[in-house]
C-alpha cells in the first residue's frame, strides 16, 4: 500500500475516533493559529493570499494609493499637445533685444525699448495713412508710368502687372469709378479705366479729350487729379458761367 494512502487512513482513523466535542476544539485551535499567523504577517507589512481571499496591511494599501496619486499628479503636470503648440507659437512671436538692435541699427536698452516700440507703431500708422492718400497714389502711379515708357496699357494681362492694376483700381475707387473689391484683375481694370476716360471726354474739349482709351498715361493721370479735386471740372465751371459760354479747356493729354 502506498505511503500517502497509509497517511490518509491514519488521519481518517484519528478523526473517526475523535468525539464531536474534541473535533470542535481542534478546529477552533487551528483557526486561532491561522488567525495569529495572518495577524503577525499583516503587522509586519506583508500580505497573505489564499484561493478565496487576500489580506494585507492597511499601511501597504495606503502606500499603493499614495503611489497612484503621485503618478496621477505627475501625468497632470505634463503639457498637452495644445499647450505645446501654444508655447511654440509664442516662441515664434518673441524677438530678442539683440534682433531689434540689428533692425534699428543702434543699441537699444531695455528701458528705451517701450519708447522705440511706440515710435515704430507711430511710423507704421503714418505709413498706412500715406498709402491711403490719393495724391500719394498718383505719385506712385506717375513713377510706374515713367518706368513703362510714358503710359501703362491695361489690355496686357500678366501676373507681374497685378500690383500696378491694384493701384489703378484704388485710384478709380477714390473717384467713384470702381465699386468692386480691389483685386488687380486686368479686365476689370481696363473696363474701369475706359469708363472713366469716356466719362471724362464728355466734358472735355475735343482737343483735350483722352484718345487712347485703355492706356493710362500722363494725361489720364492729370484727369484723375482733376476729377478728384472737382469731381467734374467742366460741371464745376458751368455752375459759374452760362451754358452758352465757350467750353473750358481742361488738361492737355500727352499720352493721346
Amino acid at each position: 500500500m502506498p505511503q500517502d494512502e497509509e497517511t490518509g487512513n491514519v488521519v481518517r482513523l484519528i478523526i473517526f475516533k475523535l468525539t464531536p466535542r474534541l473535533l470542535t476544539l481542534v478546529l477552533i485551535i487551528a483557526l486561532l493559529v491561522s488567525a495569529a499567523i495572518i495577524g503577525f504577517t499583516v503587522s509586519r507589512g506583508g500580505t497573505v493570499e489564499t484561493a478565496l481571499f487576500s489580506v494585507g496591511s492597511g499601511a501597504s494599501l495606503i502606500e499603493k494609493i499614495s503611489a497612484l496619486e503621485e503618478e496621477k499628479a505627475q501625468l497632470l503636470k505634463r503639457p498637452t499637445l495644445d499647450q505645446l503648440q501654444q508655447c511654440n507659437d509664442e516662441a515664434q512671436l518673441k524677438i530678442s533685444l539683440k534682433s531689434i538692435n540689428a533692425i534699428a541699427g543702434k543699441e537699444i536698452t531695455p528701458a528705451e525699448f517701450p519708447d522705440y516700440l511706440s515710435h515704430l507703431v507711430a511710423n507704421e500708422k503714418a505709413g498706412k495713412e500715406l498709402e491711403e492718400n490719393f495724391y500719394f497714389k498718383l505719385f506712385q502711379l506717375e513713377l510706374e508710368i515713367r518706368k513703362r515708357g510714358d503710359f501703362i496699357a491695361t489690355h496686357i494681362d500678366r501676373s507681374d502687372r497685378k500690383k500696378i492694376y491694384e493701384l489703378i483700381q484704388s485710384i478709380l475707387q477714390d473717384i467713384g469709378f470702381f465699386g468692386n473689391h480691389i483685386n488687380g484683375e486686368q479686365s476689370a481694370t481696363m473696363t474701369a479705366v475706359i469708363n472713366f476716360q469716356n466719362r471724362y471726354n464728355e466734358f472735355a474739349d475735343e482737343t483735350t479729350q483722352l484718345k487712347k482709351l485703355g492706356n493710362v498715361g500722363y494725361g489720364t493721370l492729370e484727369a484723375f487729379r482733376s476729377w478728384y479735386r472737382m469731381k467734374s471740372p467742366i460741371e464745376a465751371q458751368r455752375e459759374k458761367t452760362p451754358a452758352s459760354s465757350e467750353r473750358t479747356h481742361v488738361l492737355m493729354e500727352r499720352d493721346g
